[in-house]
């Protein structure tokens, strides 16, 4: 047995029946030409042979003073589903299957993960869905996971798994494996030394001083973050060109980031609008900062959060860019100012105090630390991918959309990922903040192609 990492045992431990800690991924795929029904076929077959490694083929287990992985058999009639979507098996019907895939528990006596192939989309397509619990890896670790079961030759016909030993691609660069061969008793003191080391550092003044800085508890009361009524969750996405991203973040002086966040801004503001709810205040989201290095492995939970005030009310939408520019940048400065364990204190703090207010009802719906989470998941240092199609056994990937958790009143997440020139931004809710997050997406486009247009007009 193995034991977890400090954010893992989070995970396991808060976890409810209304607020689930597991995050989504879907890949569309393009069907060889001449295979249809026959290669689905096929590809389950090979995909139910791939066995599953470390921490797949593992449980909880509680433990006497800590969670541990329990290695167990692996039922992957159980794990690994099939279904036929509906006529005319379009996006919306995609996505509404997905949905339905996103909501409920995991089984915790089974290895935390499900995948589920999904046949009869429209256009030549077929789609790949899996449910990770997040205390298996973090996104940036789960990005990694899912691009080394891709390969860049379409005349590689292995069909590899998500679970299975994908150590000998070469998609993106090799790391040191940590959970299949870590020092397990290391995990377990560095446990015990970032929990038994927090207070102190929380309690030094400079530090009071500094986690003061951190933009908690500013966030504007929204639909986001009412209490979680049930597991039932919605979600979306939409594609966006990464060159023209570039181009317009370059014209404006920001990041492709900064852009994104405007973008997503400007839509929910939209979007609430039309609920007749009007914001005075900027809406601030909650936005992953991967603390990995070189020498990281692909599994694991290492990454902190940022608390980010986006763009007022008022303003054009130039000056509202250069708003969440500002915000941005402080907020990193701020939190790059923390030493590393203190990083990880902070994100347990905006992931974990939306958990502890909702004990209290209508506590966390009056004090929201975000509103939302938004997650850029950035390729590896040294892919080999980059602008290049890749494949599973020869089927192309269209597109790569995941969501990861929604924590208790945080109730929107939306995650970009980028492959072969294009920005796939995958939007999950539940059903009550956002009921319709594909109209979400179709706002983001809009916001973005407004922005071109206001640049141009005031040129």
């Amino acid at each position: 047995m193995s034991y977890m990492d400090p954010l893992a045992a989070f995970f396991v431990a808060t976890e409810t029946q209304r607020s689930p800690w597991h995050a989504m991924g879907c890949e569309i795929f393009e069907l060889p030409r001449g295979d249809g029904a026959r290669f689905i076929a096929s590809l389950m077959r090979e995909l139910r042979e791939e066995a599953p490694v470390f921490p797949f083929d593992s449980a909880v287990d509680g433990g006497r003073l800590w969670p541990r992985w329990r290695p167990v058999d692996v039922d992957m009639d159980y794990h690994l589903r099939h279904q036929v979507l509906p006529s005319p098996g379009g996006d919306r019907e995609l996505m509404q299957a997905l949905g339905h895939f996103y909501s409920g528990l995991l089984d915790r006596n089974a290895p935390l993960w499900e995948c589920c192939i999904f046949e009869g989309l429209s256009d030549g397509r077929f789609a790949i869905a899996y449910k990770l619990h997040h205390s298996l890896m973090d996104g940036q670790g789960g990005m990694e996971v899912f691009l080394n079961a891709l390969n860049t030759r379409k005349a590689d016909r292995r069909a590899r798994a998500l679970w299975s030993d994908n150590s000998d691609n070469s998609v993106i660069p090799a790391r040191a494996a940590t959970h299949a061969s870590g020092n397990r008793g290391k995990a377990a003191r560095n446990a015990v030394n970032q929990l038994l080391g927090l207070p102190r550092q929380l309690l030094q003044p400079s530090r009071l001083r500094e986690l003061r800085d951190l933009q908690l508890f500013r966030a504007p009361r929204t639909p986001m973050n009412h209490p979680q009524e049930s597991s039932a969750r919605r979600f979306g996405y939409c594609d966006l060109s990464l060159p023209e991203i570039k181009a317009i973040a370059r014209r404006e002086k920001v990041t492709v980031n900064d852009l994104l966040l405007y973008g997503i801004d400007t839509a929910v503001r939209r979007y609430l609008r039309e609920q007749s709810i009007t914001l005075k205040d900027p809406l601030v989201c909650g936005m992953p900062v991967s603390t990995r290095t070189e020498t990281s492995g692909e599994g694991g939970n290492q990454a902190g959060l940022l608390a980010v005030e986006l763009g007022h009310a008022r303003g054009t939408p130039g000056t509202r860019l250069q708003q969440i520019h500002a915000s941005t940048e402080r907020a990193k400065n701020n939190v790059r100012a923390l030493p590393n364990g203190l990083v990880a204190g902070y994100g347990a703090v905006v992931l974990g105090m939306p958990l502890l207010l909702s004990l209290v009802p209508g506590l966390a719906e009056s004090l929201p630390i975000v509103n939302m989470g938004i997650s850029n998941i950035t390729p590896p240092r040294g892919s080999n991918y980059l602008g290049k199609k890749l494949y599973r056994k020869g089927a192309r990937l269209l597109g790569l959309y995941t969501q990861p958790i929604l924590p208790p009143a945080v109730l929107l997440n939306v995650t970009i990922t980028s492959i072969d020139h294009q920005l796939c931004l995958g939007i999950g809710s539940t059903r009550e903040a956002i009921g319709d997050p594909t109209q979400l997406g179709e706002y983001i486009i809009e916001a973005i192609s407004l922005l071109t247009e206001t640049s141009d007009q005031d040129k």
